[in-house]
């Protein structure tokens, strides 16, 4: 299998489990490599542009990455990419758990159901 290119995007959900991020990729290049991915253990970076925030080496699974919508005549897509973080270290945690305390609206509300 051959090395995939890096995908930078925008966070759009965070939790100490995970995140979902969204980015934007060239479909004709990207259509063959996707389905490989899926399942893939990869490394992740969490950063902000410019500095501020920055946690490295996060050992991580992508879960999903489906195409959210075409861009009008372009074969430029916007895709959301879902990774569940794997086996984080104490001080990954650690920054994890600044960066949702200092970075993030708080919890979202609950929507599922109660068991």
């Amino acid at each position: 299998m051959g090395v995939s290119k890096p995908k930078i995007g925008k966070i759009g959900d965070i939790s100490r489990g995970g995140l979902s991020f969204e980015y934007l990729v060239n479909y004709i290049r990207d259509k063959n490599n996707s389905e490989n991915l899926v399942k893939d253990f990869l490394r992740a970076e969490i950063f902000f542009i410019g500095g501020g925030f920055r946690l490295t080496d996060v050992s991580c699974r992508i879960v999903y990455d489906m195409m959210k919508y075409v861009l009008t005549y372009s074969p430029i897509v916007r895709k959301r990419c879902g990774i569940k973080f794997e086996e984080l270290t104490e001080d990954q945690i650690g920054q994890l758990g600044t960066f949702l305390a200092n970075y993030t609206a708080g919890l979202a509300p609950w929507h599922g159901r109660q068991k």
